[in-house]
């Protein structure tokens, strides 16, 4: 087996992204205070008592020889660079420390950490307990408030391409419904209302968000067109992952060639090979399922202070004692409970249950059976779907929706991963109790897993939408992204009678929000006795729903819904609820109720602008710049170095999307990489990120890349004929 490629790769992201690799690996393994010091000491714990770095090492034994060769020369590609004594990024002098030895159990930590990332179901359970049992809401309430996805929206697969999965009855689906909310109302009755405030544990859960590891915007679009819909008859297809814009970028771009490697597309500082891309004969995209592999359980008090109760049977915690190096500091002696079920979360987490018991987490990606690292580099070898298929039955989690393309025409559709089995009544939502029958039942088969291959529709559109039509089996989420950007994706591809490249960048960059045409019946309804008010909102109606840097009636827009999501403030005690439109569209719009609390809402959006800009309605732009910033030094005399602002369009829902503070408007998250690959002629194909390959603010390939970027341009991503700025050559020692 040739591995040079992989060791070149190893030395090159060593090289040119050092700083970037050392961060994500110390964040991974909860050793950030040993040089950033007391700060950084809340997100060691929460790592810690996760147990990424434990986790890891029990799945070093499951890599095969291949994987492992090409993860080893990676790693002493990297290390043999360290070995050069070269000049080190500015990060290091300015923090006063040296980078550590790489290995293999740093790239699996790492890859733990993005599943972290992409995984959202925990928040989502303690957001709705503490609705539950703090602000007293009813779960039929809670229900209508975080409303299931809506019926009229896009999925991922139609009732076409399932032919032969299982269905569920409406009336099962309602009993266990019934079951779980009859439960919740017990539990509810005996809760002692010590919960704190929800403002408090939002503040604790983004104790990650300090070193951009906040929970992700549940954010990513991918596309596929089969060649009946295209100019040239072969596929065509699209990726833009949304993540958060650092400065470097998460991303750095490869072309690997080799003997057996054929590879181009991106991948993340630590991670060899690549992630997202093709090789010579396949092309493949990701964007987030959501899957709910995550559950909190209560933990349930034994008859001795070291023991708990699970499903009527006694047993006894074990501990594990973490020691966090603190810089300038005393080191910190962490004490981690650990249950049959997983680590107990509350000290770090800082919440307990309804009655103040512990708090364990059941999370996929801590089992020691974890193949998804396995997984990735099979998915880069594999040259037809069912290889493809094959390779992704190992991935485990994060689950992602994998679409498919290749030179022979076909193009396809697999979700992959680890989708718990629950028992009636446990639907994922809400923790459960450890002393009952709420536990796994196992997990889904792959067989059993949806997927489709050339589907009748001749495309295949996935933006973080519902897989499956309602009734469809089996369950894989409930807390779905809503349907817009998914929406407004498949209308633009069925406004085109044959797609071209141009078409497919169009849509990758579109800014049209499908939520204005879901909200103008209510604009329309505003009783405004206001003139000026009258005038902008008849503005508003004659505007296209384009949120455009330069559109003011965007502006008004955008922050008319800002303040019309805070319909609910008293009641949940959480400002602003605008990540969850089903809801506001339902209550507003279909059930026209409020009508007085929207009327003041576009006044106060209108007074909310002026009072920023001092000069009246400004555009969108003006208010809402992207801001792309530095993992630690933002705050530091020298983050100008790394931070890069520019106004741009978009918001949360649409194609191009730009999800914004509430407060301030500044643009955190969005299209982290984007690429379009053209499977006629796959060296015709074009990617694009922020910023650019090197993470030395001095270097000129710095942020080379982010003018085109932000002018909506790509870069060729081809195997042969692009420009090389400069070669290193490897030459092997003689012995």
């Amino acid at each position: 087996m040739n591995t040079t490629s992989f060791f070149a790769q190893g030395l090159v992201c060593a090289q040119e992204r050092l700083w970037e690799m050392e961060f994500q690996r110390r964040v991974s393994r909860g050793q950030l205070s040993e040089v950033l010091g007391s700060a950084a000491l809340p997100t060691d714990r929460i790592l810690r008592t996760f147990g990424l770095a434990r986790a890891a090492e029990r799945s070093l034994d499951l890599l095969p020889d291949d994987v492992r060769f090409r993860m080893q020369a990676y790693i002493d590609g990297v290390n043999s660079y360290l070995l050069l004594e070269p000049p080190l990024p500015l990060e290091f002098a300015l923090l006063g420390f040296g980078p550590s030895t790489y290995t293999i159990e740093d790239i699996v930590c790492i890859g733990k950490l993005l599943t972290l990332d992409l995984s959202e179901n925990m928040r989502e359970e303690i957001l709705r307990h503490q609705l539950l049992h703090n602000r007293k809401l009813t779960p039929e309430r809670i229900e209508e408030i975080i409303p299931p996805y809506p019926t009229t929206g896009p999925t991922i697969l139609s009732a076409d391409d399932l032919p032969n999965i299982r269905r569920q009855s409406p009336r099962d689906e309602s009993e266990s419904q019934k079951s779980e909310f009859d439960r919740l109302k017990k539990e509810q009755s005996r809760s002692d209302s010590t919960l704190r405030p929800i403002r408090e544990l939002y503040q604790d859960l983004s104790l990650l968000d300090i070193f951009k590891l906040k929970i992700s915007h549940e954010a990513s679009n991918n596309w596929v067109i089969s060649g009946k819909k295209t100019n040239s008859g072969k596929p065509m297809m699209a990726d833009d992952p949304h993540l958060d814009l650092t400065s470097p970028s998460l991303w750095i771009l490869f072309h690997l060639e080799g003997p057996e490697t054929h590879l181009i597309g991106s991948t993340m500082a630590g991670f060899p090979g690549i992630i997202i891309g093709r090789n010579a004969e396949i092309a493949w995209s990701v964007t987030n399922v959501g899957t709910d592999i995550q559950d909190l359980y209560i933990v349930d008090k034994g008859n001795t202070s070291d023991s708990y109760m699970v499903n009527g049977t006694r047993h006894v915690f074990s501990k594990r004692t973490e020691t966090i190096v603190v810089k300038n500091d005393q080191p910190d002696i962490l004490v981690v409970k650990e249950t049959v079920m997983g680590p107990v979360v509350s000290q770090a987490l800082n919440i307990t249950g309804e009655n103040d018991e512990d708090v364990a987490l059941r999370w996929v990606a801590l089992d020691e059976d974890d193949t998804t690292a396995i997984a990735m580099y099979k998915v880069m070898y594999a040259r037809n779907f069912d290889e493809f298929r094959s390779a992704l039955s190992l991935l485990t989690n994060p689950a992602q929706n994998f679409i498919y393309a290749d030179i022979q025409g076909n193009i396809g559709y697999q979700c992959p991963g680890r989708t718990p089995i629950r028992v009636e009544g446990h639907s994922g939502k809400y923790p459960v109790h450890s002393n009952s029958s709420y536990h796994w039942q196992g997990f889904v088969s792959f067989s059993e897993l949806p997927f489709v291959l050339n589907p009748k529709s001749g495309f295949i559109v996935s933006a973080n939408n519902q897989v499956l039509p309602n009734g469809y089996l089996p369950h894989i989420a409930y807390d779905f992204a809503s349907p817009q950007r998914a929406t407004r994706i498949v209308d633009m591809i069925n406004l085109k009678s044959k797609i071209q490249v141009e078409d497919m960048i169009e849509i990758q960059l579109d800014t049209v929000t499908v939520l204005y045409s879901q909200l103008r019946p209510l604009i329309q309804r505003l009783v405004l006795t206001d003139d000026d008010a009258n005038q902008w909102r008849n503005k508003v109606l004659a505007w296209n729903g384009n949120v455009a840097a330069d559109s003011e009636e965007a502006t008004v827009f955008e922050v008319f819904y800002l303040e019309l999501s805070k319909i609910l403030q008293n009641e949940t005690g959480i400002e602003y609820w605008n990540r969850r439109p089903t809801f506001l569209i339902s209550h507003f719009v279909e059930k026209n109720l409020n009508l007085e609390f929207a009327s003041e809402s576009f006044l106060r959006a209108l007074n909310r602008i002026r009072s920023i800009s001092k000069k009246g309605i400004i555009p969108w732009g003006q208010l809402h710049h992207l801001s792309i910033q530095h993992n630690i030094m933002e705050n530091s005399p020298v983050g100008c170095l790394w931070e890069r602002r520019a106004s741009i369009g978009g918001d949360d829902f649409t194609i191009n999307v730009a999800h914004f503070d509430r407060e301030n408007f500044d643009v955190r998250t969005g299209p982290s990489y984007r690429h379009i690959i053209d499977l006629e002629d796959m060296d015709k194909s074009l990617f694009i990120f922020p910023m650019g390959e090197s993470g030395n603010p001095y270097s000129n390939y710095f942020d080379n890349l982010l003018p085109s970027y932000l002018a909506g341009k790509y870069i060729p991503m081809r195997m042969s004929g692009y420009d090389v700025y400069s070669t290193l050559s490897l030459v092997r020692k003689k012995s």
